[in-house]
C-alpha cells in the first residue's frame, strides 16, 4: 500500500513538472500576464452619464469638456496640438541657443542711422544697376544674379520629387514676407497675384507637382533664368501642369501669368519684378516699416531658419534610441498594414500588388535626418547689419536647394522638406504625397504623446497618428500617386478604383450624419466631402496601430479577462489623446468656413467626429463598451465601412 502510495507521488510529480515546462515554454497556454504600466489618463476624463454608443467621444471626455476654458468670443480650442504640446514645446527651446538668431537680434538692437544709412546705400546701387538695363535679357539675367546675391524677387524655386529624385520648379511666390503688407500699389503685378486668392492658393501645391521640363522655345525667360543660377537642364521644370491647379481650372491662369511676364519689354520687367524686390526691402528695412524688432525676426526666422533651428533642437533633444524605437514601431505598422491589404476582399490582385508596392517603397522620415549636410546651415559671422543677415540666409536657402537637385529623394527629402516646408519643433506630422514619405516630427515622440513607463496600451494608441500618416497614402488624394510620388493611380482597373469610391463614399454618408454641436448649432452638419481623406486616414490609423497593438498582446500571452481590459485601455488611450473642447465659433467655422476667414473650413473633422466616427466602423467596439442597437452611433455589420 505504501509503495502504491509513493508511485502514485511520483507520477503526481512528474505530471506536475510536465505541467510547469509547458506553462514556461508553450505560448498557447494561458498565462496570468498583466500591464502594471502607468494609466496616463486622468480619473475624471469622462463622462459616464454619456452611453459610449450614443456619445463616444463626450463619454471618454465629457468630464475634460466640463472643465476646460476656452474663449467663446472667438474660434478657440483647448486641446494638446494647441496648449499643451506648444507649453512643453517652448520649455525645451528656451534651453537652446540659435546661432543665427542670436546675431539678428544683436544686429537690429545695434541698428542706428549709419547702419540704416549702409543699407540703404547697398539697395540704391542695387537700384541703379536695374535702371541701367537695356534689353529683357539682361534683365532676366538680372534677375537671377539678385536672386544669387539674396533678394526675394516674384521669382522662386520650389523643390518637388520627380521619378524618384529632388527637382527645381520654377513658379511665382507671393507667399513672401513683404508682399501684400508693405507693397500696396495696385498697378503692380506681384501686389495683384498676393491679392488674388485664386492665384495665391497655387503656392503650396506646387510642393507636389507634375510638371514639365521648360521648354527652350516656349520660355526662354524661364531657361535664361535657370542656367544663370546653375541649376542643370535636367533638374530645371515649370510647373503648368501641377495636378490640382488643373483639377481647379487655373492652370490658363497660372501659365497667363508667365506669358505676361515673358513678354514684358525691359521698363516693364524692372516696374514689376526687379524694382519691387529692392523697394520692398528698402521699406521693410528702414526706420520707416511698421514691424516692431520682435516681429521682424520672426517673419524671417520662421521662414529662413527652420533648418538651423531643426539642427539645434535634433541635436538637444532627438536620440538615437527614441529614432530606432520609433522606426521599428513604423516597420510593426508597415507589416500589419501590409496583411490588412493582402486580406482586403474588394481589391484585385493587381492593385494589392501595386498597394504593397507603394508601402514597402514609402520612406520613414522620423525625430530627424540621419546625417545633415552643413550646407544648409547659414554662416552670419561677416554680415554688418540685419539687410546683410537675410541676404545671406536667402542666399543659403537657394544655394541649397540647388545643391540638393538630383539627389535621391529617399536620402534627401527629408532634408529638402526642413529646409523648405517645415520646422522640426512643430507639433506636426504629415504624408508627403509627392515624395511618397512619412514624416513624423520630435513632438509625437515625447511627453506627452509618448510616455516611459506607460501602460503599453497608451503607447501604442499614441501610433495611431503613425498609421493616420501611412493612409494617407492610399486615400482618395494618395490612391492618384504611385510608388515614386509621381502621379499614376493606384489602382489597376477601373472596377477597383470604382469600388474604392463606392466604400469612400460610404464613409462620406457617414460623417455627414454627425451634428458638430446639438446642443449650441442645432441643424449645422459635418461635411463629409470635404473631410473624407482625412477620416479615410483616422479610420485607417485607428485600425492600423489597433492590430498592431491585438499582435503585441498575443505574443506576450495576455489572455481572458486582462486581454479585454487591455484592448478596452486602447480605446480609451485614443479617446484621450484627441480630447479637447472649443468654442461654439471654432466648430461653426471649421465646419462652414467664415465670410472674414474662408480658409477657416478644415479638412479635418472636429475632434468629436473623429473619434466618434472611427469607433462606430471598427467591430471589437461593440463588444468591449457593450453598444446596442438603439443606440445613435451604433452600425450594423454590414454597414460599417472598411477601406483600408
Amino acid at each position: 500500500m505504501k509503495m502504491k502510495r509513493l508511485l502514485y507521488l511520483m507520477a503526481a510529480a512528474i505530471v506536475a513538472l510536465g505541467l510547469s515546462a509547458c506553462h514556461t515554454d508553450c505560448p498557447d497556454e494561458p498565462r496570468d500576464v498583466v500591464d502594471n504600466g502607468v494609466w496616463p489618463v486622468p480619473a475624471d476624463a469622462g463622462d459616464e452619464s454619456y452611453k459610449p454608443g450614443d456619445d463616444f467621444f463626450m463619454y471618454c471626455n465629457g468630464g475634460f469638456w466640463k472643465s476646460a476654458q476656452v474663449d467663446e468670443s472667438k474660434m478657440d480650442i483647448n486641446c494638446w496640438v494647441k496648449v499643451e504640446v506648444p507649453r512643453l514645446m517652448d520649455q525645451r527651446l528656451a534651453t537652446l541657443n540659435f546661432p543665427s538668431l542670436e546675431k539678428m537680434r544683436s544686429d537690429i538692437a545695434r541698428r542706428d542711422k549709419a547702419t540704416i544709412a549702409l543699407q540703404q546705400q547697398r539697395l540704391q546701387q542695387a537700384k541703379a544697376r536695374v535702371e541701367a538695363l537695356q534689353t529683357p535679357e539682361e534683365a532676366w539675367r538680372l534677375a537671377a544674379g539678385m536672386m544669387k546675391e539674396g533678394y526675394h524677387l516674384f521669382f522662386n524655386l520650389m523643390p518637388f520629387s520627380h521619378n524618384g529624385r529632388i527637382a527645381l520648379c520654377i513658379a511665382g511666390d507671393v507667399a513672401n514676407e513683404y508682399t501684400a503688407s508693405i507693397l500696396k500699389p495696385e498697378d503692380n503685378l506681384a501686389w495683384r497675384l498676393a491679392n488674388d486668392p485664386q492665384l495665391l492658393t497655387q503656392v503650396r501645391p506646387l510642393m507636389d507637382a507634375a510638371t514639365k521640363s521648360i521648354d527652350a522655345g516656349q520660355w526662354p525667360m524661364l531657361v535664361t533664368i535657370m542656367q544663370e543660377l546653375g541649376v542643370a537642364p535636367e533638374n530645371a521644370y515649370f510647373a503648368g501642369e501641377n495636378p490640382p491647379i488643373v483639377q481647379q481650372g487655373q492652370t490658363e491662369a497660372f501659365t497667363n501669368v508667365f506669358n505676361t511676364i515673358q513678354n514684358f519689354d525691359v521698363d516693364a520687367f524692372k516696374e514689376n519684378i526687379l524694382l519691387p524686390a529692392i523697394m520692398a526691402d528698402a521699406v521693410l528695412f528702414s526706420d520707416e516699416t511698421s514691424l516692431t524688432q520682435e516681429e521682424l525676426v520672426n517673419i524671417i526666422s520662421k521662414k529662413y531658419l527652420r533648418y538651423e533651428r531643426s539642427k539645434v533642437f535634433a541635436d538637444a533633444y532627438v536620440t538615437a534610441e527614441m529614432k530606432r524605437n520609433a522606426l521599428a514601431h513604423c516597420e510593426q505598422l508597415r507589416e500589419t498594414f501590409r496583411q490588412r491589404i493582402d486580406a482586403s476582399t474588394w481589391m484585385s490582385d493587381a492593385s494589392k500588388q501595386n498597394a504593397r508596392r507603394k508601402l514597402d517603397a514609402m520612406t520613414f522620415n522620423v525625430g530627424c535626418p540621419d546625417q545633415w549636410m552643413p550646407e544648409g546651415l547659414p554662416d552670419l559671422s561677416a554680415c554688418e547689419t540685419i539687410l546683410d543677415d537675410v541676404f545671406a540666409l536667402r542666399r543659403t536657402q537657394l544655394q541649397f536647394n540647388i545643391i540638393l537637385a538630383g539627389q535621391s529623394t529617399v536620402k534627401a527629402g527629408f532634408l529638402c522638406n526642413i529646409a523648405n516646408l517645415f520646422d522640426l519643433t512643430d507639433a506636426n506630422a504629415f504624408y508627403a504625397l509627392n515624395h511618397n514619405s512619412m514624416n513624423i516630427l520630435p513632438a509625437w515622440l515625447m511627453e506627452p504623446y509618448s510616455q516611459e513607463g506607460a501602460n503599453e496600451a497608451y503607447n501604442y494608441a499614441s501610433l495611431a497618428v503613425t498609421g493616420h500618416e501611412m493612409t494617407h497614402g492610399f486615400d482618395t488624394n494618395g490612391s492618384q500617386y504611385d510608388w515614386q510620388g509621381d502621379l499614376g493611380s493606384l489602382f489597376s482597373s477601373e472596377t477597383d478604383r470604382q469600388e474604392f469610391l463606392r466604400r469612400s463614399q460610404l464613409l462620406v454618408d457617414c460623417y455627414n450624419q454627425f451634428e458638430v454641436l446639438p446642443w449650441s448649432l442645432p441643424g449645422v452638419y459635418n461635411d463629409g466631402a470635404y473631410t473624407v481623406a482625412e477620416n479615410i486616414a483616422d479610420l485607417g490609423g485607428f485600425l492600423i496601430s489597433y492590430e498592431t497593438y491585438l499582435r503585441y498582446l498575443r505574443e506576450n500571452g495576455f489572455t481572458g479577462e486582462q486581454y479585454d481590459l487591455q484592448r478596452r485601455r486602447f480605446y480609451l488611450a485614443y479617446a484621450w489623446q484627441i480630447h479637447g473642447k472649443y468654442s461654439v465659433k471654432y466648430a461653426h467655422d471649421r465646419t462652414l468656413g467664415a465670410d472674414d476667414n474662408p480658409k477657416a473650413k478644415d479638412t479635418h473633422s472636429l475632434l468629436r467626429e473623429r473619434l466618434n466616427g472611427v469607433v462606430m466602423n471598427t467591430d471589437d467596439w461593440y463588444e468591449l463598451f457593450p453598444v446596442q442597437p438603439e443606440e445613435k452611433l451604433y452600425r450594423k455589420d454590414g454597414d460599417r465601412v472598411r477601406i483600408w
